[in-house]
């Protein structure tokens, strides 16, 4: 995703890399819900 502000280049948001995983790990997570802490947890250790 980039923003573009006047008079500047573009520039990207995600320039770090623990940006790109939160978001996989979001995603990964939006597509099977835990329903537990005890399941969430065990579905962050999976991924």
């Amino acid at each position: 995703m980039y923003h573009f502000r006047k008079g500047f280049l573009a520039v990207q948001i995600y320039l770090s890399p623990i940006e790109t995983l939160w978001h996989e790990m979001k995603k990964v997570l939006r597509q099977h819900p835990a329903r537990t802490i005890t399941e969430l947890r065990q579905k962050l250790q999976e991924i």
